[in-house]
């Protein structure tokens, strides 16, 4: 016989019937820890009811992720999104390739020395 939702039962019983066993209490104790199931400690035991672990399932499901790869409901005629990932890959690995310009060098042969010291520079290319 099923609870009421709003009967308390221990962590044990909750364990036993709301999950069947598949559960064990001290998971149900972690959960009242983190703040996804409410508890009372009732003479040193904690209780629960049907109503709390309901509550806690909906806290705990799990979002469905977004799409990584396939089409799109709202897809058109033209490059689907895959395409322009990799022209946009393409692209990045293309500017990396390219030479770049080269900037003006600046050495101690080309800068002036702090007053009042002389400095020897030797000039490499």
């Amino acid at each position: 016989m099923m609870p009421r939702d709003d009967e308390l039962l221990t962590l044990k019983e909750a364990s036993e019937i709301f999950f069947r066993g598949k559960r064990s209490p001290g998971v149900l104790k972690t959960q009242a820890e983190i703040g996804n199931l409410a508890v009372s400690k009732i003479g040193g035991k904690y209780f629960t009811t049907i109503t709390d672990l309901k509550v806690m399932v909906e806290k705990c499901r799990v979002k469905a992720e977004a799409r990584i790869s396939g089409s799109t409901k709202s897809a058109t005629d033209g490059q689907s999104s895959t395409a322009s990932a990799v022209l946009a890959l393409r692209s990045l690995q293309e500017s990396f390739r390219k030479p770049k310009a080269r900037s003006t060098i600046i050495s101690p042969a080309n800068t002036p020395s702090p007053k009042g010291t002389k400095t020897r520079h030797s000039q490499t290319c």
